[in-house]
């Protein structure tokens, strides 16, 4: 029997993190080994390792998309992979981290030392830019929901210097979303360089400078852009497009249960709630599982959702909030027709769900299998 400890930690921090955590402790189980993992979620760090379970720790397992600090494993045999690999077959990373382990801090005990390095490489500039993602994202939310809460008292009250609504848009639009770039450059370079990287990249972001992060924060940060100029449009589309894909994927995790885990019928509980607020990673999980299906689901969706929007010439004045800016007087022109091209999308993406999943009780086709094995 040997005692394993293991670190998750998913960009943001929700499903995919205890996910892989839950599939370590019953893939080493199986195994006849002892297991203590700890979640780096959005809560915070749980079940932290103590100094006694590290140092009695035969095998240190990080399965992470962001930065782990690999500091504290000093001296003991390491091994570094995704958080989704953990999610999708734990019991074979627990088998290829006792033969591909490294030492953590000095050289590999074993003859596969040159393969881990090579992978660790190429999974590295994917990491960092998550990482960046992963510390941005609160930032964003938080933001957007006080300069959507600033409209509550009227679309121009933050203009009247003193009041709540002038206080709201200052600590939103003046404060948070000034931070956002210099937090997401930052966390990269923190990422790459653990600590000293840290200065020079919250620096480095002061400057302003786009980090080539994934295509809806460049859809979102141009959109928010045209608010400036009166132009709304966009910013409708952006949001529209945001939310139908973890609605969609949670709805489908309650119509077709067959074809979902237990786990991942949890998971889509949380993917509902983070739809409605406008934050689209919580279809991110369901994506890096099975991208196959649900990339080209979500897609089918937010185009709709997209193309509705600006068919119906709907315009938004929030940058962020997702169903609660619905509320506020004139933040949302043609409210209804808004609503029904969310509800399109959301229906669209469930429903070639359930068309792209087979059950769990069917056998995956043979075409299928042939592509995602390579």
């Amino acid at each position: 029997m040997a005692k394993l400890i293991a670190v998750t930690s998913c960009p943001t921090g929700i499903a995919h993190t205890f996910m892989a955590a839950d599939a370590l402790k019953k893939a080493a189980a199986a195994a006849g080994d002892e297991i203590a993992v700890e979640t780096q979620g959005s809560v915070g760090a749980k079940n932290q390792l103590t100094p006694e379970q590290i140092a009695a720790a035969d095998l240190v397992i990080i399965a992470a998309d962001t930065h782990v600090d690999p500091a504290r494993f000093a001296g003991k045999p390491l091994y570094t992979t995704s958080v989704g690999a953990a999610v999708k077959g734990a019991a074979d990373l627990i088998a290829r981290a006792k033969v591909e382990a490294t030492l953590a801090g000095g050289t590999a005990p074993t003859a596969t030392a040159a393969k881990a390095t090579t992978r660790s490489r190429l999974e590295g500039s994917y990491k960092h830019l998550l990482t960046g993602v992963s510390y941005m994202l609160p930032i964003v939310v938080a933001g957007g929901l006080c300069i959507a809460l600033s409209f509550v008292f009227g679309i121009e009250a933050f203009k009247e210097e003193g009041t709540l609504a002038a206080a709201l848009m200052a600590i939103g639009g003046g404060a948070a979303f000034k931070l956002m770039v210099p937090i997401l450059s930052g966390y990269i370079a923190y990422s790459i360089a653990d600590r000293p990287g840290l200065t020079p990249g919250l620096i480095g972001g002061m400057m302003a400078v786009d980090m080539g992060g994934p295509v809806n924060k460049a859809a979102y940060t141009f959109a928010v852009g045209l608010l400036t100029s009166d132009t709304f449009m966009p910013m409708a589309v952006v949001m529209a497009a945001g939310m139908t894909p973890p609605l969609g994927i949670s709805l489908a995790t309650l119509i077709g249960g067959n074809r979902f885990t237990q786990a991942e019928r949890e998971a889509g509980k949380a993917a509902g709630v983070l739809g409605l607020s406008f934050i689209t990673e919580g279809a991110i999980p369901f994506a890096a599982k099975d991208p196959l299906r649900v990339i080209p689901a979500a897609v089918l969706g937010s185009a709709a959702a997209g193309a509705l929007s600006m068919y119906f010439a709907v315009g938004l004045r929030a940058p962020h909030g997702g169903v609660f800016v619905l509320a506020i007087p004139n933040a949302v022109t043609h409210l209804a027709w808004y609503a029904l091209a969310i509800v399109v999308g959301t229906l669209l993406t469930t429903i070639a769900l359930l068309i792209l999943k087979p059950s769990l009780n069917e056998p995956k086709p043979v075409l299928v299998s042939a592509c995602v094995t390579g």
